[in-house]
């Protein structure tokens, strides 16, 4: 739900629900979803810091914006169920939990529901398709349910993927259990602002940190004894703006094959599960024959005993190879 000035200025008092995925980032990677931010990052956003890199993320923020008020009107549209905007709210006990639900489902048996809007690119789509719904969802649904109240039973996070254009409406049950889980992270993390106390950071090179808007202060100590290796390495590095278009379009390329590699072993690996079911290793399917058939085992050397109990050998039967030259890239 896009929020307005005065919502966005009392999102520093308190923690909503896009924001557990942060604080919650240990969880989610264990549950082989996609991790985003950090609580150093958002303690840094809490506490009042002021960004120091910038990252351009107004892409997936603008569509996320502009294809919520639709996902709602697809869902209404498709399952009957009447939708409705709910006014920011905060917990009755706790002032520092808030929560800004996408819609509230009404007029249905079983009760209010919430509604969540998210639209996805393509390796999340694939990923969710094969995977079910991701972790960090389930949690923005939950922390709904742990703030709103108890009448809250059960919500949907109604998915679109514009390339396919696709969607799917998965539902959530409260779950007790996982609710008092967050609630017990939350305010352990919101006792750090309070306390004026940083998480942990991360090592200067996990990749959340590349697009950090709090980069240089979180990580400045590390990254300037990097620039130090690479000045020792490289020395003065000449600039060339001229290749700036190429070198975004290889990035953008870089991320497609990406993507694709990933659909690809998703789908290969889809065939071999229909395959092993069926205990054949050959089957017919797509217009396509498809074999997977076990190939003869074979051996390989084992260099590095060979080079330890016999070096003569090693060096007599040893030829030199030329280096590699790797084409590297790295965010400056």
């Amino acid at each position: 739900m896009p929020l307005t000035a005065e919502h966005a200025a009392a999102r520093m008092n308190g923690i909503g629900g896009s924001e557990l995925a942060s604080i919650l980032h240990e969880q989610i990677k264990e549950s082989g979803d996609t991790v985003y931010g950090c609580p150093r990052a958002l303690w840094y956003e809490k506490t009042g810091h002021e960004q120091d890199y910038e990252f351009d993320e107004s892409g997936p923020i603008q569509r996320g914006i502009i294809l919520e008020p639709y996902i709602a009107e697809l869902y209404s549209e498709v399952t009957g169920h009447k939708v409705a905007r709910l006014d920011h709210k905060v917990g009755k006990e706790k002032s520092w939990e808030m929560v800004s639900i996408d819609r509230q489902i009404r007029g249905v048996p079983r009760g209010v529901g919430i509604l969540e809007c998210k639209s996805v690119g393509r390796e999340i789509w694939y990923q969710m398709l094969k995977q079910g719904l991701p972790l960090r969802f389930v949690l923005q649904v939950q922390w709904g349910f742990h703030v709103l109240g108890p009448q809250y039973e059960w919500g949907v996070d109604a998915v679109l993927c514009c390339d396919p254009w696709a969607y799917i409406f998965h539902e959530v049950d409260r779950d007790q259990q996982l609710i008092n889980m967050m609630a017990k992270k939350v305010a352990a993390f919101w006792k750090r602002v309070q306390d004026n106390d940083p998480p942990k950071r991360l090592k200067w090179s996990d990749k959340r940190c590349k697009g950090c808007l709090m980069r240089k202060t979180c990580q400045g100590a590390e990254l300037a004894k990097a620039a130090e290796t690479d000045d020792e390495i490289f020395g003065d590095t000449e600039i060339h703006e001229t290749l700036s278009d190429t070198v975004a379009t290889r990035m953008e390329m870089k991320g497609i094959i990406g993507e694709a590699t990933g659909n690809l072993d998703d789908a290969e690996d889809e065939i071999k599960d229909v395959m092993t079911e069926a205990k054949s290793s050959v089957i017919i399917a797509g217009g396509h024959k498809i074999t997977w058939i076990q190939q003869d085992d074979g051996t390989t050397v084992d260099g590095k005993k060979l080079e330890k109990e016999k070096p003569d050998i090693y060096k007599e039967y040893s030829k030199p190879r030329k280096g590699a030259r790797p084409l590297n890239f790295y965010p400056v």
